[in-house]
């Protein structure tokens, strides 16, 4: 067992020296914290918060820029058309945020299409569905 490992202790048991020496060691890993809280309010597009963290918790080392600012938001807009539904919208942002993206991986490409095929057969009004289902039997739809 090495001496980061943790171990596990009933209740009541104390903490070795050697473990709190090990668990100041690792003092480092905490200091990731306010970099990577930094990091996830610039990703989910919450900046102000983001230059709050910078500045208390960085002492002001971090910041976001104009153009990383921009670039979030436009990464966003395509996560937003996607959930939205909008599936054009969102392969036409994606293709601004990073040209060729989208044919540099067909598989994806294939998924956005098929998702876009799930909404337009989700979205059509079903007075529209019904009477092509009406008027042809399973067997006729089967012979042909």
């Amino acid at each position: 067992m090495s001496n980061t490992a943790v171990t596990s202790r009933t209740k009541g048991e104390e903490v070795s020296k050697k473990e709190l020496v090990t668990l100041a060691s690792s003092a480092q890993v905490g200091s990731l914290l306010p970099e990577l809280i930094f990091d996830f309010m610039v990703h989910h597009c919450y900046f102000e918060t983001a230059a709050v963290v910078a500045c208390d918790l960085l002492d002001g080392v971090a910041e976001v820029l104009p153009q990383d600012r921009e670039q979030v938001q436009l990464r966003a807009g395509v996560a937003d058309a996607l959930v939205a539904g909008r599936i054009d919208d969102a392969m036409s942002a994606a293709e601004r945020v990073a040209p060729g993206v989208l044919q540099a991986h067909p598989s994806i490409l294939f998924r956005l299409h098929c998702q876009k095929f799930m909404e337009l057969v989700g979205h059509t009004p079903r007075q529209h569905s019904l009477p092509l289902g009406r008027s042809k039997s399973r067997r006729d739809c089967v012979a042909q």
